[in-house]
């Protein structure tokens, strides 16, 4: 899996987080792609202060510098959740339904921070300190809105969204939602089904992400 490097930094009362233009893969294979931090701050701010409208707390104050996010400071929970409208590729032996088709209910999935390879339940994040039994219980009421509002969003530019990976925060004692609305956190798909249209929706190389996130930028100005 591909991932962007970050820099995090706490100044007085807020938190920044920067974009650089760099990309690795899993193998610590660096790339520099130009203007990739800008567009990744860009599409954070914007699904950031979208959600805001719809009264989920993000916490999110501005972006600055093109590449950077401020945020009210917070401290970050250890883990993420992934929520899925499609079914993965791992789980189709195991239901018998097709890889990416639509489910009637999401289901979602913890992982430990930056490893999705690690899958954890809410039990692990109770037993191991991680979360309370209420912080869990508030996480996920908003990934079930973050869903259906940012589901919402793509199917009115005829797109499916198939995937979306939700960190969280807890700011002045109040959970807030801070990302990852990039290429590398938001998945989608053709609402009619088509993959051979959208083959750049796939990010598994540097050209795939360039692709998807220029597609990604396209989509919200519509």
């Amino acid at each position: 899996m591909l991932r962007i490097l970050t820099e995090i930094k706490t100044e007085e009362s807020t938190f920044i987080k920067s974009y650089s233009d760099t990309i690795l893969t899993e193998k610590n294979v660096r790339k520099r792609v130009k203007n990739t931090g800008e567009y990744f701050a860009r599409l954070n701010g914007f699904f950031l202060e979208y959600l805001e409208k719809y009264n989920i707390p993000t916490g999110y104050l501005k972006t600055v510098d093109k590449n950077k996010l401020v945020f009210d400071n917070f401290t970050v929970f250890p883990f993420n959740c992934r929520i899925s409208n499609v079914l993965e590729k791992k789980y189709t032996a195991v239901f018998s339904i097709n890889v990416n088709e639509l489910l009637a209910l999401p289901y979602s999935e913890f992982y430990c921070l930056d490893e999705q390879k690690h899958l954890i339940n809410e039990s692990h994040l109770i037993s191991f300190d991680l979360a309370t039994i209420e912080d869990i219980k508030i996480i996920n009421r908003i990934c079930s809105k973050v869903n259906a509002v940012l589901k919402s969003f793509f199917e009115r530019r005829n797109f499916v969204l198939g995937e979306l990976i939700c960190y969280f925060a807890k700011s002045n004692e109040k959970i807030v939602i801070i990302g990852d609305f990039s290429p590398l956190g938001i998945k989608i798909l053709p609402v009619d089904g088509n993959f051979n249209d959208c083959k750049f929706l796939k990010r598994h190389n540097f050209n795939d992400l360039k692709l998807y996130t220029e597609f990604l930028l396209e989509l919200i100005k519509t």
